[in-house]
């Protein structure tokens, strides 16, 4: 499966995304939106979206709008991503707490796209990914 990991963590993703890679998959990652772009511009084909709730706040989306570097990574599925990939599955990773009312925000949010595949919280497997991105709906 070829993935588009978007996170900004390099140094905690870097496992993750090895363990990805030997178990066959081919991985690009990302770490801000000017690479996002990059990749978007290159019309690269992809079988799964794996993105990180939270970014720093980056330029060209406001403070209001990211909610001090909140919801990033679906601010970038809604406004860059879902344009080229509609209907390639994605997940979104995260170290919040599920108990928390934002998290709930979040998955009912992302729910209204058919593609979404659930939130995943941080550490979490590599197999536990793919499977949910491999999920029937």
């Amino acid at each position: 499966m070829k993935i588009l990991l978007v996170d900004d963590n390099n140094v905690d993703m870097k496992e993750f995304r090895d363990l990805l890679t030997l178990e066959g998959h081919e991985v690009d990652h990302v770490h801000n939106l000017p690479e996002l772009q990059i990749i978007l511009s290159n019309s690269v084909q992809y079988q799964g979206l794996i993105l990180d709730l939270m970014f720093p706040v980056e330029s060209g989306i406001s403070i209001i709008e990211s909610e001090f570097g909140y919801r990033m990574g679906p601010i970038f599925y809604d406004q860059y991503i879902r344009t080229n990939y509609p209907k390639v599955p994605f997940i979104i990773l995260t170290a919040m707490d599920p108990s928390i009312s934002m998290f709930q925000q979040m998955k009912n949010h992302m729910s209204r796209y058919k593609s979404f595949k659930g939130i995943f919280q941080k550490p979490v497997e590599a197999y536990e990914v793919i499977k949910g991105l491999c999920e029937k709906t």
